[in-house]
């Protein structure tokens, strides 16, 4: 896991210090929403803090049916991606169940020098209180 002074900018691009804003829920503080819980993952992804990408999973998630094989791709993803932007387009809670909610938001990404930015709509569904990422929309064709 990469180190991040508590002081600096966190990761997410919130503008807010690390400590005050991903360092709380990495530290497994419980999520109060989830557009924290989206751009606590992206950081998450920035600082290599593995742990806390599976931990912030939804137990339905296809994800963890193979947690290891899994692990290995999002830790080769983050090792090969420069992260260089978050961007919240969207929060929006369901009508009809207060504990589902999805989240649009543009990750700016690069891997060689090449633009591998996306648009992504993720649901995020809430268990004994806690916010978990489910996944992507999967319709979603908004890259």
């Amino acid at each position: 896991m990469k180190k991040i002074s508590p002081n600096q900018l966190c990761p997410c691009y919130s503008g807010l210090k690390y400590k005050k804003c991903c360092r709380p829920l990495h530290q497994m503080q419980q999520v109060d929403d989830p557009t924290r819980l989206m751009r606590s993952r992206y950081s998450a992804y920035v600082l290599r803090n593995y742990d806390y990408i599976v931990d912030t999973m939804h137990p339905d998630s296809r994800h963890l049916s193979n947690t290891a094989e899994w692990r290995a791709g999002i830790t080769h993803f983050a090792e090969i991606t420069d992260f260089v932007g978050l961007e919240i387009l969207d929060s929006e809670m369901s009508l009809d169940d207060l504990n589902v909610a999805w989240v649009t938001f543009h990750a700016i990404l690069q891997e060689d020098g090449k633009d591998t930015s996306y648009v992504e709509r993720s649901l995020f569904k809430k268990v004994d209180g806690q916010w978990l990422y489910l996944h992507a929309d999967p319709s979603d064709e908004l890259s």
